[in-house]
């Protein structure tokens, strides 16, 4: 029998917590999928992204599935615990998901001796992410350098392009090793019956400028047809959600906007049976969790060129669109004069494309490398 691989995970939020978005949902559907004689010990915080508590026990060992247990750190002392904790574990490999957190991502990688340690950058080294506060973020790196933190451990990227972005970064002496995300697929949901002239629009992000809102309801500001468009997310950016607002307000008869707020990741599949097409014409993607999930559930995607899933009008999955007002209105309108029969089409290219487009065989194989 194989022996049994611990893999200590470090990372700032975790379920219940989920206003964090796709790295929280990355390792949820890690721990789920990849079970290949591995135990898993996740050490996070006790406090959602808004800095809400969490209602978990806090500072002890508890149960998450089968071969996972997370202890949720309260602030006292978290790096003191996090240390002791690994000495106590022994892990064999230290998981740690991002860049910026002094306590989960520094602390592990500066201060625990002796152990195989992973970052796992998330799509934060990718350009779009780095042109928000660059002069931050530029100084931030130039301290990792300083202290030669690249060289503590070996990169994990989800993709060939987050790889180069970890070189751009860090140079070519930077070790990477490339394991795709774990997806959460969806079933084919039903359509309605679609009615030229009338489009369901939905997006489940987090606000914030990566995400694109304000480029859609700049677009929506100019349509003709009868739109419907449910907004699903947590605030990120305040000063963002004012200027998305003030669009809001300003928009024609013809078009109905809802802000509906947060979504527990339990409420997803039923807001996109709700709708025809998912939009997010994000400026960076690492994965978009929220994209497959969609094209899973047969759902057309309107997006950008800067995620993992292009290509997307070849197989009538959606359509991959430059980040300005007209390509986003003509991809809109061209969605929303389609009648029933084409659009179904379009739903089932969605649906097909999502189980083409993701090999599950190849992601185990991968973080087997990964792991071992």
């Amino acid at each position: 029998m194989p022996a049994i691989r611990k893999i200590l995970i470090t990372t700032p939020w975790f379920s219940p917590a989920f206003r964090a978005g796709g790295p929280v949902q990355s390792v949820i559907n890690m721990v789920n999928n990849f079970k290949n004689d591995v135990a898993y010990y996740i050490l996070t915080g006790n406090t959602d992204l808004n800095g809400e508590e969490l209602n978990v026990k806090e500072d002890e060992w508890i149960r998450y599935n089968d071969i996972t247990q997370v202890m949720y750190l309260k602030k006292d002392k978290r790096s003191e615990k996090i240390i002791a904790e690994a000495e106590k574990i022994q892990p064999d490999s230290i998981f740690i998901i991002g860049i910026y957190d002094w306590c989960f991502n520094v602390v592990p990688l500066y201060f625990i001796k002796n152990k195989r340690k992973i970052i796992s950058t998330r799509g934060m080294l990718m350009p779009g992410a780095l042109r928000q506060k660059p002069l931050k973020k530029k100084m931030y790196f130039l301290g990792w350098k300083l202290f030669g933190l690249q060289k503590k451990g070996f990169f994990h990227a989800t993709s060939e392009a987050e790889a180069a972005a970890i070189t751009d970064m860090f140079g070519k002496d930077a070790k990477i090793q490339i394991a795709a995300n774990y997806p959460r697929l969806f079933s084919l949901l039903p359509g309605g019956q679609k009615r030229a002239g009338v489009l369901n629009l939905a997006s489940i992000a987090l606000i914030s400028p990566m995400k694109n809102h304000a480029l859609v309801l700049e677009a929506l500001l100019q349509c003709k047809m009868n739109i419907v468009y449910d907004i699903y997310g947590p605030i990120k950016d305040a000063g963002y959600f004012e200027i998305c607002k003030r669009l809001i307000a300003h928009m024609p008869a013809n078009v109905q906007v809802t802000i509906h707020g947060e979504i527990l990741p339990d409420a997803v599949e039923s807001s996109l049976a709700a709708c025809d097409v998912f939009i997010q014409p994000s400026k960076s993607e690492n994965y978009a969790h929220a994209i497959i999930e969609a094209l899973s559930a047969g759902r057309p995607v309107i997006t950008s060129r800067f995620t993992s899933w292009n290509d997307l009008a070849e197989t009538r999955a959606g359509m991959n669109v430059e980040l300005n007002t007209a390509a986003i209105l003509f991809a809109i309108e061209k969605f929303a004069l389609m009648t029933g029969q084409e659009f179904a089409e379009w739903q089932q290219g969605a649906f097909y494309y999502s189980r083409k487009a993701v090999d599950i065989t190849a992601i185990h194989r991968q973080y087997e490398k990964l792991f071992f």
